[in-house]
């Protein structure tokens, strides 16, 4: 699900060339320079286009940048081509990139404007709109489910990718139809944490469907497009592919013999669609920012009321108090001493990211062709830190009363909360963990699966800030006292602090990556000792016997005195090391094509679960045998030990394969 480009060097004359007539261009029109393409009433920045030279060494074929300040475009500029295979230029007036996850912003933008009409509360139970579908499973004693935790991730819904998008459009369900079927239950109460919700969203989008009586996708269009005036944007799942002029195609791309080879995207069409479906040019979506940025109106029309606007820039929900939280539809961060409103996405078509400055009237939009929000994060930070200069936040040293307790109960490894739970995908939280670390009294170092290392300061009870830099973490104990989860904006992607609130979950010992690995690391190896080993052991042992013409101690007689599965215990041993080998192997094959989980598990997933099945059988049968065996003083004594660590390794690998939901059919 990885994007990429290759770059097109040019001669300083064609550039003088290019300058010269993009200067003199009266109708819309595209002429590619060093950097992009513009339409000659686009205005432009040079600094900005410095910044996407190297676009193409970093695989990206397209990119877009619009800046927007006090009521105007001054910043509106393409970079690179919709199509290879064309050559057909970026521009920002008609070329579409995919939102991904920014659209949350856009479909919170709609609903915001059904409360300004009295049409739904933020603050109503959602089976009001609902009725009787989807069918939500909600957890005893929780509180009301609403518009205002759907809007912020905070409803406590599990999450899944398996089976969200539909491989053609003919495959695509109705919103209601796919979330009653499909919906993931609650496994939390609302608004204890936030966790990426995209099912929750597709929630808020079936309510909006409900109070309106349209689809979705016309929702956006009679609510947001046309209002707007966003000529160009479109829901994914409307649009026909058939012509596909004026689109930033997304590629992925290999490195061979020093070289980039390009390889398109297959586009899929998704489920849920609230969550992550819609395309624009750079154009449409500075009419979106300049309508936020002028509290609810544009071009001098109100689009909703200061009121509501204002609604949708307040903060909804925090992990705790001191530390930055989300609005509907943005998140908080602070940067040089600004209040930043954000969203950012990524999908196989590409990535994008909106972030509002309210106190400066300032807005920025940023999307390229591939899904990489590492190529954009550092690109928007250089933006944002020339345009809207200012003083980083300075915290103090002081160590804050009862910090001996906190120090004791804080460090550990915390796993992320963004994964199924439920499902086969809650195996990503294998490389999805931070460790915390107590460096001195009033100091944390958190490393994450990536290896990246931060010290945080204790700026007020259980928050934590990054000196100089936006990023923080924040520390919450559950009701009960024992569990702790931790909310950080930093690592596993997203950079430094400016990504989606993170929330993670102290790990218990079990869950640690060290037992992890080491459960499957000599599982494994036992396994394939087992099926190889064993094999060749056996035949050496015979082959010396035969040199040395020695007799076997326990006659073939004797043995034969055994009941038939003593006689035939090693096989059978053998047969469960390689059902858990090929079971545990079959699962790795079907969690390393992401792209295809997507769109739900092929046919022949069947078959490593199956497999695991079989293995938890033939374990507890080897457990059996091999208890009899000691009894009976079957098999020599190394054989007798070799099965008895075999079944210990077992019997531990059960309960492993059950934490991680691989018995059964576990997809939710």
């Amino acid at each position: 699900m990885i994007l990429l480009s290759i770059e097109r060097a040019m001669v300083g004359c064609r550039w003088l060339l290019c300058i010269f007539f993009a200067s003199n261009m009266l109708s819309w029109g595209a002429i590619q320079n060093v950097v992009g393409q513009q339409t000659s009433q686009s205005p432009r920045l040079d600094w900005i286009d410095q910044l996407f030279e190297k676009r193409e060494s970093r695989g990206v074929a397209g990119a877009v940048c619009a800046v927007v300040e006090n009521d105007r475009v001054v910043h509106l500029n393409g970079y690179g081509v919709e199509n290879r295979k064309t050559q057909r230029p970026i521009d920002p007036s008609t070329t579409r990139f995919y939102l991904a996850s920014v659209t949350k912003a856009i479909t919170a933008t709609a609903i915001m404007r059904l409360v300004d009409r009295g049409m739904v509360d933020l603050d109503t139970d959602i089976n009001e709109y609902l009725g009787s579908t989807p069918n939500i499973s909600t957890i005893e004693n929780s509180e009301l489910i609403t518009l205002r935790h759907l809007l912020t991730h905070t409803a406590g819904f599990d999450d899944r990718n398996i089976g969200m998008a539909a491989p053609t459009r003919d495959q695509l369900k109705s919103l209601s139809k796919y979330l009653a079927g499909a919906m993931p239950p609650q496994i939390r109460p609302a608004g204890e944490i936030t966790m990426y919700d995209n099912h929750g969203w597709a929630l808020a989008g079936l309510v909006a469907e409900r109070v309106t009586e349209q689809s979705f996708d016309k929702l956006l269009t009679n609510e947001v497009f046309k209002p707007l005036g966003m000529a160009g944007a479109d829901t994914h799942n409307s649009i026909d592919y058939a012509d596909r002029q004026n689109f930033a195609k997304g590629y992925t791309t290999r490195r061979e013999q020093g070289q980039l080879v390009w390889k398109e995207i297959l586009l899929s069409y998704r489920q849920t669609s609230p969550a992550g479906n819609v395309w624009a040019t750079a154009d449409d979506i500075t009419r979106f920012m300049r309508m936020h940025l002028n509290m609810g109106k544009i071009n001098g029309t109100k689009y909703f009321s200061s009121a509501t606007a204002q609604n949708m820039q307040t903060t909804c929900w925090t992990p705790v108090s001191g530390a930055e939280g989300l609005t509907p539809g943005f998140w908080e961060r602070r940067v040089n001493g600004h209040r930043v409103l954000m969203i950012m996405g990524a999908g196989p078509e590409g990535a994008a990211i909106i972030a509002l400055v309210p106190e400066k009237k300032w807005g920025a939009y940023l999307a390229i062709s591939r899904q990489d929000l590492s190529y954009l994060i550092p690109i928007f930070q250089k933006i944002l830190e020339r345009m809207v200069p200012g003083e980083p936040d300075k915290f103090s040293n002081q160590v804050l009363p009862d910090w001996d307790r906190r120090a004791k109960q804080l460090p550990g490894e915390y796993f992320l909360l963004r994964f199924g739970e439920k499902t086969m995908e809650t195996l990503a939280k294998w490389g999805a963990w931070v460790r915390v670390e107590v460096v001195e009294p009033g100091q944390i170092r958190t490393i994450d699966s990536s290896g990246a290392e931060r010290v945080y300061h204790e700026v007020s009870p259980n928050v934590f800030r990054q000196t100089g830099k936006p990023g923080y973490i924040a520390f919450k104990t559950s009701s009960d006292g024992q569990t702790i989860w931790a909310t950080t904006t930093d690592g596993l992607g997203f950079g430094d602090g400016m990504g989606f609130p993170n929330s993670f979950q102290k790990a218990k010992w079990f869950e640690r990556v060290s037992v992890k690995r080491s459960i499957l690391l000599v599982s494994l190896s036992l396994f394939l000792l087992t099926i190889v080993g064993w094999p060749i052991a056996s035949l050496l042992s015979w082959i010396l016997r035969r040199l040395w013409r020695k007799k076997e101690k326990t006659p073939a007689a004797d043995r034969l005195r055994h009941p038939w599965p003593i006689q035939h215990g090693r096989w059978l041993i053998g047969a469960t090391a390689l059902c858990g080998l090929l079971g545990i192997s079959g699962v790795a094959m079907l969690l390393g094509d992401k792209d295809r989980l997507v769109i739900g598990l092929p046919n022949w997933a069947i078959v490593p679960f199956g497999l695991l099945l079989v293995f938890i059988l033939l374990s507890l049968l080897s457990v059996v045998i091999t208890g009899i065996a000691w009894k009976r003083l079957a098999w020599t004594w190394r054989e007798r030990i070799y099965a008895t660590c075999f079944s210990a390794i077992t019997l531990i690998l059960i309960p492993f394969l059950w934490n991680w939901n691989l018995i059964g059919w576990p997809t939710g």
